[in-house]
């Protein structure tokens, strides 16, 4: 983790006001002589507080490890959101809550920060008011986002930087929660409109008559698919009724039946009303399902309202197409809001305290916070460790710096492919185990299957530790805590479904990066990742055809490796903690249209390797970082 010094000082008039203090910097002293100078007022409890200096540091170097992320590529905007890149950001919305010895929360009042120079890795408060039996805080903050002109849609903000939801309520550590934030705004007025026009072909007056014919009868019943769901989304409905339409216009007709090959131009026709298409005949495509004449929009779902493609699904109820937002029986899905962002960058620390009864102001010129070997640190001049604020305390440092409270997964991938020799390709297996290339460049010049998402389970509301809410009791009518599935649709650039087979070729992999909570101890969590089809091909998938230009996904676990004896080995993720996953996929078989229920699913994706580390040191290798 990174470490950040900074000095603050703070002069607060009132007997109720608690201050907090500061932060970092990294070069040259710019200190406040004259602040420095002001003269500290004796002890004088009132109200059962005392005046005091206050101290605290934002993850410094000397305490967290050096090594750095494998895969390092500071170019991208996912390396800067997680703050691998050494990129310290700056943190807003400091919270601290002072405890005593039982728990109990203690009345504080923060006032907002102002730093005062760039030298140091701590905050310093030269009068803050603690309650005498002050004994540990509770830390709180965020990091502050990363901003461009994009971030002004808030959407592609939360995408991007991610979003926590805090509810601190009364401070008390049992009542305080943590959420991730759902993604679907549950506008569903695109989906209503697609559903009404598949009802539109699948209800015309035309079909009595078409259903004479048994050709026409199986295209009738794959068009509705009676059984089960269908892709719901625009770029999925919009391959559906392009093929439907060549379908029905190649089934032959005798020219004595006039009546069904008027019948079949009724339906060609209800097919491309009110959207954009170009050519006629063979060379129809339909380009915007946008009605044309009702202004109705049908382009851009689900991705509109916030869910990955594979979100959408549609079913026939008998008489019309309905839109399907959560499970129900016989269409396992994933529920629309169990959809979240990902985590933002959030700070926590729960940490006892140092104290002396002298002023410690003149340490605060001290370029680190704590000196492993010397006496140098501004934690090295307290006298009492793990000590309770008393009528004589004049100084208080909280001793535990601020670090991560949430956790990052680090995700490589590549091909567990067969290589032809004939035609020099890799192949992976569909469903009809038709021979799929996974290199292969489109006629676009670009390559097929890019990575456009990861979808990550294992998610629960956090508790004030940033450790996950635990199921209710055995018998216990309570209902389990839901969980959610993180859906981070800002990848990194240039991930392709591609092979890799040598130690050189894997470590060339680029990386994608997430923030995720702590996931529960000893439970796998389910990853799915989402390529979009770019290739010239149609593939089938366990969840039927994967058709040109719509996302498909493959889904695998990651499982905690309890046999390790280091704690964070018990758990996919950890907090303050990099979980590295190189995984590997083995075959298009399973390839998914719809996503699935996770706990359903067949997996296509194998864990190949795992790392599990601290978080790297950064924030100590620029100086132009820090926007408090």
């Amino acid at each position: 983790m990174s470490i950040l010094r900074r000095k603050y000082f703070y002069y607060i008039i009132g007997s109720r006001a608690i201050a907090l203090l500061a932060l970092l910097a990294i070069v040259g002293c710019t200190s406040d002589d004259a602040a420095l100078s002001e003269p500290i007022p004796e002890p004088t409890p009132a109200d059962g507080k005392v005046a005091v200096e206050l101290a605290l540091c934002v993850s410094p170097s000397q305490l967290a490890t050096t090594r750095q992320p494998a895969h390092e590529n500071s170019s991208s905007d996912a390396f800067d959101v997680t703050q691998l890149s050494g990129k310290y950001r700056g943190i807003q919305g400091l919270t601290l809550i002072p405890l005593n010895s039982e728990g109990a929360v203690l009345e504080g009042s923060f006032p907002a920060l102002n730093r005062q120079g760039e030298t140091y890795h701590y905050f310093t408060d030269q009068v803050t008011e603690l309650y005498i039996g002050t004994s540990r805080f509770l830390c709180y903050a965020k990091a502050t986002p990363l901003t461009d002109a994009e971030e002004a849609d808030n959407v592609k903000r939360k995408f991007k930087n991610g979003s926590i939801i805090s509810d601190l309520g009364d401070k008390a550590p049992s009542n305080i929660k943590f959420d991730l934030e759902p993604t679907c705004t549950e506008d569903y007025s695109v989906a209503t409109n697609l559903a009404e026009y598949l009802t539109s072909i699948a209800t015309h007056t035309s079909w009595p008559t078409l259903t004479v014919r048994t050709d026409f009868l199986g295209l009738y019943s794959s068009f509705i698919n009676e059984s089960g769901k269908i892709a719901g989304s625009s770029a999925n409905i919009k391959a559906l009724v392009n093929e439907f339409y060549h379908k029905v216009r190649e089934v032959a007709v005798a020219g004595s039946e006039t009546a069904v090959e008027e019948a079949r131009t009724a339906i060609l026709t209800a097919i491309t009303t009110d959207v954009t298409y170009s050519g006629s005949g063979a060379d129809l495509t339909i380009t915007n399902l946008d009605g044309t004449t009702t202004s109705k929009k049908r382009e851009g779902y689900p991705g509109d309202i916030g869910l990955p493609d594979g979100a959408a699904a549609m079913k026939w109820d008998g008489t019309k197409f309905v839109n399907i937002t959560e499970g129900i029986t016989g269409t396992p899905l994933s529920d629309h809001k169990r959809f979240v962002y990902p985590a933002e960058l959030y700070y926590y620390s729960s940490s006892n305290i140092k104290t002396s009864t002298s002023s410690k102001a003149s340490a605060y010129t001290y370029t680190q916070w704590y000196d492993k070997t010397g006496t140098s640190g501004v934690l090295n001049q307290y006298d009492e460790d793990d000590a309770v604020v008393a009528s004589t305390t004049r100084s208080v440092a909280i001793k535990d710096p601020l670090n991560y409270g949430v956790s990052c997964l680090i995700l490589t991938m590549k091909a567990d492919a067969e290589y032809n020799e004939t035609t020099g390709k890799w192949y992976l297996q569909d469903n009809n185990e038709t021979p799929v290339s996974v290199n292969l460049i489109n006629n676009d010049g670009n390559k097929s299957f890019p990575l456009t998402g990861v979808l990550i389970g294992g998610q629960y509301q956090q508790l004030y530790n940033f450790k996950p809410v635990s199921d209710p009791a055995k018998g216990s009518t309570t209902p389990k805590p839901t969980e959610y599935i993180i859906y981070d649709r800002e990848v990194s650039s240039g991930i392709y479904l591609n092979t890799a087979t040598t130690d050189e070729e894997v470590a060339a992999l680029i990386p994608n990066y997430t923030l995720v909570f702590q996931s529960r101890d000893e439970r796998p969590v389910d990853i799915v990742l989402e390529f979009e089809n770019n290739s010239d091909v149609d593939f089938m998938g366990l969840g039927g055809i994967v058709y040109r230009g719509t996302k498909f996904y493959l889904v695998g676990q990651a499982w905690p490796q309890p046999t390790r004896t280091e704690d964070e080995w018990h758990r996919v993720f950890t907090q303050d903690h990099k979980t590295t996953l190189l995984l590997s996929i083995q075959s298009l078989k399973n390839a998914y249209n719809v996503i699935p229920d996770l706990k359903t699913a067949q997996y296509a994706v194998k864990v190949a390797n795992v790392a599990i580390r601290s978080w790297v040191d950064a924030g100590i290798k620029s100086s132009d970082l820090y926007n408090w």
